[in-house]
This record gives structure tokens, C-alpha cells and sequence, in this order.
């Protein structure tokens, strides 16, 4: 009897409420949607605030080579300046004492004559230094303005990715900001200086085209023909629709049309080309004949 009534209350001792047995209660808790969404919004904010400020700095720092360069720039040409400017003093120097040594006695004849040669002498220094002085201003010119171009240029590409940007973002003020502010140039017109753009026969030069139609070829035309954009509307100019557009070139013969789907190609951009080859038969040379 007592071994019964301490088995009854063991097992009474290991019996446990229902409530302990199946622990504290859990309460669920609900994800907060439009919490996160505004939370997910203002990260995206700051992270496009980021970008423009970084792409700014960019700017500033093109815009500060760009100064740096028109600097140089006008440095060098005061250099050229000074040195025709030394050269004509030397030669105004030479012509007085020649001057004055042919206004004496005739003793003094074979002096003016020794004289005038070390005038001459000077003239044709100072006659050959401003020649070249041409040519060194305008290689600067050419170099300055190619400086120039590639920091617009950067600029644009700039502008461009913070157009895409302000457009993915909504940005209405951003997008009036950037979007358009760089708008591509066209080629010339044959209004612009007399010229005209010519689609060649296959194979032909361009050399060849323009001297049938009592013209040249201007190869600097050519080279600026450096996108799909550009070189389809200088096609259209000749006459002439693109199908599709190659791959750039820059081989004889660059742009030209292949009649095919990928039909016209432009020139790569900073290449330059020839208005004397063509290297494929089957390429139609564009031509720019003035």
C-alpha cells in the first residue's frame, strides 16, 4: 500500500502544466511596409547625392586642367611674340646704321655696302623667324583647340551620365539640369564653306571623286565624321540613306558604305584618315569636296 501511494506521487510530481509544457507565448510581429519603403527611399537619396557630388568634383577638376592649358597656351604665344619682336629690333637697329653710313662722304662707300649686307642679312632672319613663328602658332592653335574638344568632351560624358541618373531618379530639375546640355555637332554643310559631301564609286578615292567634279578633297572634313550620327547625316548630305552602321575604321578608304546592313562606318574617334586610298572594292568612299 505505502509502494503505491509513492508511485502515484512521483508520477503526480512529473506531471506538468499544460501551460509550462508548451512555453511562453509568442506574438507575432508584422514587417512595417511603408517604414521600410521610406527607409529604402532616403538610402537611394543619399546615394545619388554621392554620385552628383563626385561627378561634380570631376568637373571642377577638368575645368581646373582646361585653365591650366588656355594658360599654357597664351604663354607660348607671348614667347613666339617676343622673339619676332627681338628679331624686328634687330633689324630696325641694322637699317639706321645703314642709313647713316650711306648718307656720308663716298670714303665711306665700302662701309654702306658691308653695312646693307649685315641689313639684308637681318631682314631675311627676321623674314624667315615670323614664318616660322607662323607655324609654331598654329601647331599650338591645332594642339589647344584638340585640348579644348577632349575636356568638352568629358564634360559631355559627364553630363550625360548625370542626365541617366537624374532620369532613373525622377528628377525633374535635374533632368532640365543635364539632360540636353550637350547636344552633338553636325558635319559641314555644303552652305558652310563651299564644299560638298560626295559618295565615291566603290573602290574610288576620294582624291579621284572630288578631281571629277573639278574639286578636292578637304581629309579634315573626313576626320571629324567620328559617330553613327554624324556620318549618317553626312551621307544623307551626298544623297545617300544608311541601311545600318559598321564598326569605326580608320584604313584608306574610312567612312565609307558597304551597301550591306552593316552599311555605313565612321571614323575612330582621335584617328585620322586619307582622301588618297581605299582599301576595299567594295567600300564607298564619303567624300568632302570643295
Amino acid at each position: 500500500m505505502k509502494t503505491a501511494l509513492l508511485l502515484v506521487a512521483v508520477l503526480a510530481s512529473l506531471t506538468l502544466p499544460t501551460a509550462q509544457m508548451e512555453g511562453p507565448t509568442v506574438t507575432p510581429m508584422l514587417l512595417d511596409e511603408s517604414a521600410h519603403k521610406a527607409a529604402v527611399k532616403a538610402s537611394y537619396q543619399t546615394n545619388v547625392k554621392t554620385i552628383y557630388f563626385h561627378l561634380e568634383e570631376i568637373i571642377k577638376k577638368i575645368l581646373a586642367h582646361k585653365t591650366k592649358w588656355t594658360n599654357k597656351y597664351n604663354g607660348d604665344l607671348a614667347k613666339i611674340a617676343a622673339e619676332v619682336l627681338k628679331h624686328k629690333n634687330v633689324a630696325k637697329q641694322k637699317e639706321k646704321k645703314y642709313m647713316a653710313a650711306k648718307g656720308k662722304a663716298e670714303a665711306a662707300k665700302a662701309m654702306a655696302k658691308t653695312k646693307n649686307k649685315s641689313w639684308q642679312k637681318a631682314k631675311n632672319k627676321l623674314k624667315q623667324t615670323i614664318k616660322d613663328a607662323k607655324k609654331q602658332k598654329k601647331g599650338l592653335k591645332d594642339l589647344y583647340i584638340k585640348g579644348l574638344k577632349q575636356k568638352e568632351g568629358e564634360i559631355c560624358m559627364i553630363r550625360k551620365i548625370e542626365c541617366m541618373v537624374a532620369k532613373f531618379n525622377g528628377e525633374a530639375d535635374l533632368q532640365a539640369k543635364y539632360c540636353g546640355a550637350c547636344k552633338e555637332k553636325t558635319p559641314s554643310s555644303s552652305a558652310d564653306n563651299g564644299g560638298e559631301w560626295v559618295k565615291g564609286a566603290n573602290g574610288a578615292t576620294c582624291d579621284a571623286t572630288c578631281k571629277a567634279r573639278g574639286k578636292t578633297c578637304d581629309v579634315s572634313e573626313l576626320n571629324k565624321l567620328t559617330s553613327n550620327a554624324k556620318v549618317g547625316a553626312a551621307f544623307k548630305q551626298a544623297g545617300y540613306t544608311c541601311k545600318g552602321y559598321h564598326a569605326p575604321r580608320n584604313y584608306p578608304g574610312t567612312p565609307f558604305s558597304t551597301a550591306r546592313s552593316d552599311d555605313c562606318a565612321p571614323v575612330i574617334p582621335g584617328k585620322t584618315v586619307t582622301c588618297s586610298g581605299n582599301s576595299h572594292g567594295h567600300h564607298a568612299a564619303l567624300c568632302y569636296c570643295k
